[in-house]
């Protein structure tokens, strides 16, 4: 059993909460998280630049200069990456490489670097995301409360809108489940989670 410990809107713990982390989940596999991550990384990598191979170039029909008797070096076309206006060697293509990882593995990964925050005491949750007249003051104290250090706000999608006032803080990233990235999980900060979310990965790790 782990226990998390469950904070009121005002910063106040209640009470602790507990989890129990099922097999597959309770055991790290570096391996898998590391190919998740490889793949997560491509995924979000911005498209190449476009430049041409010497195939696609125009130009260089015929050869530049007869073989022998010039002191230059050989050559047969320059299309050759070796004179200026010649093609790019290993050029960048707009055919973007992407990767895929069967989503059964990624939420393997997923799940199982929840555990090992939970492990490590890095996941609090609050009971209410809305604070004293939704002012980011109010917020901001909540926050050093809980934990005086980078924080990562994790809400349901639909809670969104009364949590507003938790955006605007600095040492503070607010996602929802869609916006989770593997990067996130292994960034050793404290995650704070609404009580639904709480509940949702509660039941998926001791499924």
């Amino acid at each position: 059993m782990i226990k998390v410990p469950l904070y009121s809107s005002e910063g106040t713990k209640l009470k602790d909460l507990t989890v129990s982390v099922k097999s597959p989940y309770s055991k790290l596999n570096l391996k898998l998280i590391a190919q998740a991550l490889y793949v997560e990384q491509n995924h979000l990598s911005s498209k190449p630049g476009v430049a041409k191979t010497r195939s696609e170039v125009s130009g260089g029909g015929r050869k530049p200069h007869r073989q022998k008797g010039t002191g230059k070096a050989r050559a047969g076309s320059t299309r050759s990456p070796l004179w200026r206006g010649g093609g790019v060697t290993f050029a960048p293509s707009k055919d973007k490489k992407i990767l895929v990882l069967p989503n059964k593995m990624r939420q393997l990964a997923i799940f199982s670097l929840w555990a090992e925050n939970l492990k490590n005491h890095r996941v609090a949750v609050i009971d209410k995301m809305s604070v004293k007249s939704e002012k980011t003051k109010n917020a901001a104290i909540v926050a050093q409360k809980i934990a005086p250090r980078d924080l990562i706000i994790f809400i349901s999608d639909e809670d969104k809108k009364t949590a507003r006032a938790w955006r605007n803080l600095a040492q503070v990233d607010f996602l929802s489940p869609s916006e989770l990235l593997l990067r996130d999980l292994m960034a050793k900060r404290l995650f704070i989670l609404d009580q639904k979310s709480f509940t949702e990965l509660k039941r998926q790790l001791e499924k």
